[in-house]
């Protein structure tokens, strides 16, 4: 598995694009929250997660991205999750959260 990691793909005012790829290790969630506290203290409030190359994702991960949805929707911003993995799109129907973010396949199903 490749070596995670985070990238701000799309920057436009308080519209932001990060992409995670590879395998994310509880060891990578600083690293992780700490670029989305960047982008939040910046202004960011419509922040799409593009997670097509996302390998592996610890629980303890995916609680820190529904966490940190949930701070920008405390600041009245919107919250995207992208995947080229319909899979990934279950996960979360499965789990219950679809309600927590806005869902779409491809970047520009993001609303």
């Amino acid at each position: 598995m490749a070596k995670f990691g985070i990238t701000v793909s799309d920057r436009n005012g308080a519209n932001a694009v990060v992409k995670l790829a590879g395998a994310m290790e509880t060891a990578d969630l600083t690293r992780m929250e700490d670029e989305f506290n960047k982008l939040f203290e910046a202004g960011v409030t419509a922040l799409a997660v593009n997670v097509a190359e996302l390998e592996s994702l610890t629980s303890a991960g995916f609680g820190s991205i529904v966490n940190l949805s949930r701070i920008l929707r405390t600041r009245k911003g919107r919250f995207a999750i992208t995947s080229g993995r319909p899979e990934f799109l279950e996960l979360i129907e499965l789990l219950g959260l679809q309600d927590e973010f806005d869902l779409a396949e491809n970047m520009g199903g993001a609303r």
